[in-house]
């Protein structure tokens, strides 16, 4: 009788250190674990463009799939890319990936998040509101700083007279 006791309790203890090591592991595997650097927004009269990089610190990845503020008709993701005859377009995309242990960048050139009909006069040094939704993670809010100065040919400048039409 001792004997199938004894078993018992190192079943017992080895069934609690699996469990412990499976929630250890499950720490190191977690999902995604997003944090956002280096946010700035330009803003012209007519639209504005915010760039920033979301981090991945988490073991899964991630998509950034939208964007939303007051200060705007609309925020939409958009991508700048350059066409085999050097020609720039501007394209909406649908998400942006943020993979695990990596990053999405958005910058001047590339993807970004464009703001589409301003409602209001925004000057250097403005803070705006900025909510980030990811397909996996929490919603993250941030302030955004409006950057001085001239936007120059970038995303900001682009007039978007299309865009502005969908929104009637």
């Amino acid at each position: 009788m001792q004997r199938y006791t004894l078993v018992g309790v190192l079943g017992i203890a080895l069934a609690a250190i699996a469990a412990q090591c499976a929630v250890a592991r499950s720490g190191q595997d977690s999902g995604p674990n997003l944090r956002v650097e280096r946010a700035s927004a330009r803003i012209t009269t007519q639209n504005g463009v915010i760039y920033l990089t979301v981090v991945n610190d988490g073991g899964g990845n991630d998509k950034l799939i939208s964007a939303e503020t007051d200060v705007a008709e609309a925020a939409e993701l958009h991508e700048t890319t350059m066409d085999d005859k050097g020609v720039m377009r501007m394209d909406r995309a649908f998400d942006f990936e943020v993979p695990a242990g990596g990053s999405a960048v958005l910058e001047p050139g590339g993807k970004h998040i464009m703001l589409i009909g301003m409602k209001e006069d925004l000057s250097a040094g403005d803070k705006i509101d900025v909510t980030l939704n990811f397909e996996q993670s929490a919603p993250l809010t941030l302030k955004v700083e409006v950057e001085a100065g001239p936007t120059g040919h970038d995303d900001a400048d682009h007039g978007h007279s299309e865009h502005a039409e969908d929104l009637d």
